[in-house]
């Protein structure tokens, strides 16, 4: 498919290789963000959380392959990660907060928390195997939902 659009255009919008990654790296991640309001429209909690973090798996792969142009963008004096982690803290609360409501996912656990968590399974996407992931996502989902009514917020 071609997009129509001359390099005149592309370096008016995105003057530097760099400030293109930064673009789109912001763009997929938000669209990735943006994805919760819809599983939860249509999922119970626990199972929306499921295919979001599925999902962020996917995207975390797919950017594992732009390390070195997110680097270059560092280098360039530019932050891809300024806005991240409230993106993405901000999309596993809304996860929490649907599972709160339907009683499907634990209280207890701050959506940093939860990103730590998901940190090491993004990792073992890239240097462990599929089943390993699939194995920790597993353990994730345990720790999410089992005893998710017994624990109220704050204890």
């Amino acid at each position: 498919m071609d997009a129509e659009v001359g390099v005149g255009t592309l370096y008016r919008h995105f003057p530097t290789r760099e400030v293109l990654v930064d673009a789109a790296y912001q763009h997929q991640l938000v669209r990735v963000c943006e994805t919760v309001g819809d599983l939860v429209a249509r999922y119970p909690a626990a199972e929306a959380v499921r295919r979001w973090v599925a999902h962020f798996l996917d995207y975390a792969a797919a950017k594992s392959g732009m390390s070195a142009a997110l680097d270059a963008v560092v280098a360039s004096g530019a932050d891809p990660f300024a806005d991240s982690h409230t993106l993405l803290t901000g999309a596993v609360g809304r996860l929490l907060e649907a599972g709160a409501r339907d009683g499907t996912v634990r209280t207890d656990l701050t959506p940093d928390v939860v990103l730590l968590f998901m940190g090491g399974i993004a990792y073992s996407v890239r240097h462990g195997t599929p089943s390993q992931a699939g194995r920790l996502v597993d353990l994730l989902m345990d720790a999410l939902v089992n005893g998710a009514a017994a624990r109220p917020a704050g204890e």
